[in-house]
């Protein structure tokens, strides 16, 4: 009897064991903690690894940027001759592909023959006629005062924006508007194209020997440019900014600068067939936009050499923001009135570029972000310059009058291209129209003003 007892309440205590419900499991504060922890240490493995991939690629690139940096100094300091691969058809069936702003046709089936180029006497030609303006000179400096040549009638100049190279956009130029450049069997080619180059103060082609990748750089891996850079009257431009340097290190050089006709380009860049320009600016036809088949990244061969064409170049050294500000220390109350001075350099630079181009009659032009990236200028400040150079004049000086001064290079060029590749295109494009309106809304107010 005691046993059966004993059973019951043993049964009856499982049986209430049994019932009871089973609470789940609280993380407490310190295993939150540990989980996010663990997660955010595993994201920062993935953007390590990211990193390293992209410096291993990088560095790939620039080994490989070297490599024909060489031999494009090869090139162009000793005989002038390359092999250019072409491939011609073997089959009457063609297909047709979009790139370089206009159609190419493309054989089914082909086969690869070279080509050798002989661009020794333009080589010679264009460091034989490369001038080196000082900086006292009275010419370029005059810009402001200067008239501009008169044409009648004055066409309006056409402004567009693309995110290719300069030299990419100077070959869309050569293509599609043959009659910027003047062919003849008995004499030495000539055109019409200029392109600022955003020039070393220390050595022709800055580091572009090393596989470096500023805007002269690539410029002078895929032309003759430092031939003629390396002429003795290109010489007094790097001698001058020594002195500069040696003298005040501000940042600000000087406005010395190097006007190269006819060099020679034979390299197609990186971004060749990806990018096409936007619509024009100020009127002119509409280009094909981007197109991303496989077909443009299949034809991209990055530095290989193409049939050459000429460009007339200016190379001219930006005002270094970023050495400028290392040197000296701004208080916040003068940084208003240094990034001033910063601008009235750069404005007076870029006026006496555009005077050379103008003097030396090129009428298609190829600019950009001048003075961006390692230098460190403001694009908006830059595009702010352009706006103001080529369309919205500038306020007139010691009055309170809204009005403003002509634009010292309104219509001046047929065309101008602003090559402005990476990151700041957007900020740069937008800044150039942003002023463009502002001057439109200080026009019509100022005619409803004289109305009333």
């Amino acid at each position: 009897m005691a046993n059966r007892k004993s059973n019951r309440r043993a049964l009856g205590s499982r049986r209430q064991r049994s019932v009871t419900p089973t609470l789940p499991h609280k993380q407490g504060p310190d295993k939150h903690r540990d989980s996010q922890k663990r997660h955010m240490k595993k994201q920062q493995q993935i953007e390590f690894r990211k990193r390293k991939l992209a410096g291993e690629a990088m560095k790939k690139k620039r080994e490989r940027w070297a490599q024909i940096a060489l031999e494009t100094q090869r090139i162009v300091l000793g005989d002038g001759k390359y092999v250019e691969e072409r491939n011609v058809s073997s089959d009457s069936r063609e297909m047709t592909v979009q790139g370089l702003g206009a159609h190419i046709i493309m054989p089914v089936n082909f086969q690869r023959i070279g080509v050798t180029h002989d661009i020794s006497m333009q080589i010679l030609l264009s460091k034989q006629q490369t001038v080196s303006y000082p900086h006292q000179s009275d010419f370029l400096a005059g810009w402001v005062t200067s008239h501009p040549p008169s044409f009648h009638p004055r066409p309006s100049t056409i402004i567009e924006f693309t995110q290719c190279s300069a030299l990419t956009a100077a070959r869309r130029l050569h293509t599609v508007f043959p009659e910027l450049h003047d062919h003849n069997p008995s004499t030495l080619d000539k055109t019409r194209i200029g392109v600022l180059s955003f020039a070393s103060p220390k050595r022709p082609g800055g580091g572009y020997i090393n596989g470096g990748d500023e805007q002269e750089e690539l410029i002078a891996r895929s032309s003759s440019l430092v031939a003629a850079l390396s002429s003795p009257q290109a010489a007094e431009f790097y001698r001058t900014h020594r002195q500069f340097k040696n003298e005040d290190g501000s940042g600000l050089y000087d406005h010395a600068m190097v006007y190269s006709p006819g060099v020679v380009v034979f390299r197609k860049e990186d971004e060749e067939l990806e990018e096409q320009p936007e619509a024009p600016l100020t009127g002119g036809r509409r280009k094909r936009k981007r197109n991303g088949s496989t077909i443009s990244q299949s034809l991209d061969t990055s530095g290989a050499f193409i049939e050459p064409f000429l460009v007339n170049v200016v190379s001219a050294v930006p005002v270094n923001a970023a050495a400028f500000l290392r040197k000296h220390t701004v208080a916040p109350a003068d940084q208003e009135r240094v990034s001033a001075e910063i601008r009235r350099a750069m404005r007076d630079r870029m006026g006496r570029v555009l005077r050379c181009f103008e003097e030396r009659g090129d009428k298609a032009i190829v600019l950009g972000a001048f003075g961006g990236g390692s230098s460190e200028c403001n694009p908006d400040m830059i595009a702010d310059v352009w706006a103001e150079l080529f369309v919205t004049g500038d306020r007139r000086q010691g009055t309170d009058s809204p009005k403003r001064t002509d634009a010292r290079f309104k219509d001046v060029f047929e065309r101008i291209v602003f090559a402005v590749p990476g990151k700041w295109f957007a900020d740069f494009k937008q800044s150039f129209e942003l002023r463009m309106l502002e001057t439109e809304i200080e026009t019509v107010m100022m005619s409803q003003n004289d109305e009333c």
